[in-house]
C-alpha cells in the first residue's frame, strides 16, 4: 500500500528528560479519527469507525523497540503489515500520543484485559482488532471522555501492571 501522502511526522522523544527508548516494550496508540470512515482491515473486511478517540495497544520486541515502533505508526506506515495500520494509514486518522513502557515481556493481553474492565469510558471496539495472535477480545478502544482522561486512564492501566508508563507526543513535523 502506497504512503498515505501527509506530512512526516516526528515523535517527541522527551519525557522530563527522557528519551524514547530504542529497548523493547508495551504502547497504547492514541488515535483521533476525524470523521466517520470505513476502512478494509486485510481479514477482519470493511469495518466502519466513528469520529472519536480511539487507542490501541500494541508491543515493540523487534530491532529499535519503542523507538522505532513509535517512529514508524507517528509517520505512518508504507505498508499494511499490522490491523492498526489500515487505519494510521487513513487520512482521516490521526495518531497524537502513546503511552510508552519497557517490558521484557509480552504483556498486551494485560493491559488489553485492563483496558475491558474499565466502566467509565473506555469500550472495546471491534473483536479481534490487533489480537488475532492473542486470546484477547480486542486491541482496539474507543474512549468517549475528555483526550485528558483516555490518556490518564491508560497510564492508569499500566500502573496496575507494575509498569512506569511515560507519555509521548507525536506531532506534525513544521
Amino acid at each position: 500500500m502506497k504512503s498515505r501522502g501527509r506530512d512526516p511526522r516526528h515523535i517527541n522523544t522527551t519525557h522530563q528528560g527522557e528519551g524514547v527508548p530504542g529497548r523493547p516494550g508495551i504502547y497504547m496508540l492514541i488515535l483521533e479519527i476525524l470523521e466517520d470512515i470505513e476502512v478494509n482491515v486485510g481479514r477482519l473486511g470493511t469495518l466502519r469507525f466513528d469520529k472519536g478517540i480511539y487507542m490501541y495497544v500494541g508491543s515493540a520486541r523487534g530491532p529499535g523497540g519503542l523507538r522505532a515502533r513509535l517512529t514508524r505508526h507517528c509517520r505512518g506506515p508504507t505498508r499494511t503489515k499490522w490491523h492498526v495500520d489500515y487505519l494510521t494509514s487513513n487520512s482521516n486518522v490521526r495518531v497524537t500520543a502513546a503511552v510508552i513502557a519497557e517490558a521484557n515481556f509480552d504483556l498486551e493481553e494485560a493491559i488489553a484485559g485492563g483496558m475491558l474492565r474499565q466502566e467509565y469510558c473506555i469500550k472495546p471496539a471491534i473483536k479481534g482488532f490487533g489480537s488475532t495472535d492473542k486470546t484477547s477480545y480486542t486491541h482496539l478502544f474507543t474512549c468517549s471522555c475528555s483526550m485528558q482522561r483516555c490518556i490518564a486512564t491508560a497510564m492508569g492501566v499500566f500502573r496496575e501492571s507494575s509498569l512506569e508508563p511515560k507519555l509521548v507526543e507525536c506531532k506534525m513535523s513544521p
